[in-house]
């Protein structure tokens, strides 16, 4: 290629690059058209750096900003690769993250810090009621087409603290010890949580999953009745679930 053609090139492909990068913010949103009970608003900024706000319809509103860089070591160390480095934040929510592409995958770093007041209207349609606050340390996601991957991560910690619940008929209240959930992607792109309190070897005490059609499904062990008070026959194992919530976030 003579050298006027090489440079013609390169001058349309800056060209392209820039054009991108600076358009408006409220581009984006197409990307979260397919993002089920998630709507993009209120944009300002551009692609390469920018801010919205999103809302979400089982209660939760946070501002999201973002910028884009093309020059970050990619999780393996070896290469480079464009990342995009966020934050989503909100009453009593704050969750800190960087996601970055390479060899078709997009790697995600992210930790969060979760007051009660974020998820406090979530909770209420189970007639729960929390204190405290959650910290989820740092994980590593990995997407690769249609398959979600956890490549690492620790337990998720709850301070404890006041709990009120209705379950059936029976209101309740109590005090309950700090808890641990171990997050795992199981097949399906299913969520599963496992709870116990977080003194070491002790039984998990409930199971929480969610699908990728935002399915909801809490098994309750009999442990975890004895240790909000709930009055249950029988005599089975502590670890064993004997009662299940199951519902759509729909």
């Amino acid at each position: 290629m003579s050298s006027p053609w090489r440079t013609s090139t390169w001058v349309l492909g800056i060209s392209l690059i820039l054009t991108f990068v600076y358009l408006p913010a409220g581009a984006l949103r197409p990307l979260f058209d397919d993002l089920p009970g998630v709507e993009f608003v209120r944009t300002s900024g551009t692609v390469w750096s920018g801010r919205a706000n999103l809302v979400s319809d089982i209660g939760l509103s946070a501002a999201v900003s973002w910028r884009v860089g093309l020059l970050a070591q990619s999780p393996d160390g070896h290469a480079y690769a464009p990342h995009v480095a966020w934050q989503v934040s909100g009453t009593g929510l704050l969750v800190e993250g960087r996601s970055s592409v390479s060899w078709g995958a997009i790697d995600t770093h992210a930790q969060a810090e979760i007051d009660r007041l974020a998820i406090a209207e979530i909770l209420a349609d189970y007639n729960l009621r929390v204190s405290g606050r959650f910290s989820v340390p740092p994980m590593h996601l990995r997407q690769r087409g249609e398959t979600l991957t956890l490549i690492s991560s620790n337990p998720i910690s709850w301070s404890g603290g006041e709990v009120s619940y209705l379950i059936g008929d029976r209101f309740g209240e109590t005090i309950l010890p700090p808890l641990s959930a171990q997050l795992s992607i199981q097949e399906s792109n299913v969520l599963h949580l496992e709870v116990r309190r977080e003194a070491e070897g002790t039984k998990p005490l409930m199971w929480l999953q969610l699908d990728p059609s935002r399915r909801v499904r809490i098994d309750l062990s009999r442990g975890f009745l004895n240790l909000v008070n709930y009055a249950w026959p029988g005599n089975e194992p502590e670890d064993t679930v004997v009662l299940t919530v199951e519902r759509s976030l729909n």
